[in-house]
C-alpha cells in the first residue's frame, strides 16, 4: 500500500520535489494506493555515494483514477528509521486498520536504536485519533498520539506501527520446509574432507567478503553468510526475494574478479547449482 501523506512527508524532510511521472497525476493520487513493486535493484545513490533502492511501482487499484500509471521510487536506506515508512505490505495494512484502534487502548511500538541495528519494544496507550492535516482528509498516516509508560510527551504513530500483543500478525515468508531444505544446502556447499576441492568458489567468496575493496564496490556486498542469517531470521518473504540476492551475489562476485576464467566458471557452476535446488523446491 503506498501512503501519500508519508510520502510527501518524506520529500519534505530531504527537500524534494515531486517529478516525474507521479507529479502529472499526483492531485488524482488517493491518501491510499493499491501499488505493485514490478522491478526493484539495488544502486548507489548519486553524489553521497551510499546504497540506495531503485523500485518501479504501479497503482494497481481497480476503482483508482491513477489504475495502471507508474513511476521510479528511490529510496536512501530502507533500513533507515528516519525514513518514513510510507510503503506498507498490504496484508500489514489491512490487518493494523481493521484492528480499529482507540483511545486509551494499550500498545507498544518498535524502536530501532540510533544506527538502525536492533532496538526494543516501547509500551504505552493510543490517547486521541486525529488527522494530521486537512491536505489529505481521512488519512492513516501518523492519526493516532501515544505516550509511553513514565514519559509526558506523546507521539504520533501510524496503525501499522502500533503492536498488540494480544492480535499478534503473521507476515508472509518462505515455508519452514522449504527454507530448512535452503539451509541445509548452503551448509554443505562448504568444501570438506582431505581435498577440499572448492568447485563452487565458495572459499573464495567468503574470502572477498572481508575485503574493504569488494564492500566498498557495491551498493550491497552480498555474501552467502549474510543470505543465510537472513534465512536464518525469516527474512525472506517470498522465493523471488531470495533467489534475487543470490543473483545480485553472485553478479558482484563475477564483476569482482572480471577475466578469472577459472573463478568465472566456478561462479557459473554455484549458478547451476542454485537453479536445481530452486527447481526442487517449487
Amino acid at each position: 500500500m503506498y501512503i501519500k501523506q508519508g510520502h510527501e512527508e518524506y520529500l519534505h524532510n530531504n527537500d524534494l520535489k515531486v517529478r516525474g511521472p507521479l507529479a502529472k497525476y499526483w492531485t488524482n493520487t488517493r491518501v491510499v494506493e493499491l501499488c505493485l513493486v514490478e522491478d526493484l535493484k539495488y544502486a548507489t545513490h548519486s553524489g553521497s555515494g551510499e546504497s540506495c533502492c531503485e523500485m518501479t511501482l504501479n497503482f494497481i487499484g481497480s476503482s483508482s483514477k491513477v489504475q495502471g500509471q507508474k513511476f521510479l521510487l528511490t529510496l536512501p536506506d530502507l533500513d533507515d528509521s528516519d525514513t518514513p515508512d510510507f510503503l506498507v505490505e498490504r496484508g500489514w495494512y489491512d490487518a493494523s486498520m481493521e484492528r480499529n484502534w482507540s483511545s486509551r487502548d494499550k500498545c507498544q511500538v518498535w524502536w530501532t536504536n540510533p544506527g538502525g541495528r536492533d532496538g526494543s519494544w516501547w509500551k504505552g496507550r493510543s490517547q486521541s485519533v486525529n488527522d494530521q492535516s486537512n491536505e489529505f482528509p481521512g488519512s492513516p498516516w501518523k492519526i493516532f498520539s501515544v505516550q509511553y509508560k513514565n514519559d509526558e510527551e506523546e507521539f504520533n504513530h501510524c496503525p501499522w506501527e502500533l503492536h498488540d500483543p494480544a492480535h499478534l500478525f503473521e507476515h508472509s515468508h518462505i515455508d519452514r520446509d522449504r527454507r530448512k531444505k535452503m539451509l541445509s544446502s548452503f551448509r554443505k556447499l562448504l568444501p570438506s574432507g582431505p581435498n577440499k576441492e572448492d568447485n563452487y568458489g565458495i572459499l573464495k567468496l567468503e574470502q572477498i567478503a572481508q575485503k574493504s575493496d569488494f564492500i566498498n564496490r557495491f551498493p550491497v556486498p552480498l555474501s552467502l553468510d549474510i543470505i543465510e542469517k537472513r534465512l536464518e531470521k525469516n527474512y525472506y518473504r517470498r522465493m523471488e526475494a531470495l533467489k534475487y540476492d543470490i543473483n545480485v551475489m553472485l553478479s558482484n562476485a563475477q564483476s569482482y574478479f572480471d577475466g578469472n576464467r577459472t573463478f568465472s566458471k566456478k561462479m557459473k557452476n554455484l549458478s547451476h547449482w542454485f537453479d536445481e535446488l530452486f527447481l526442487e523446491l517449487e
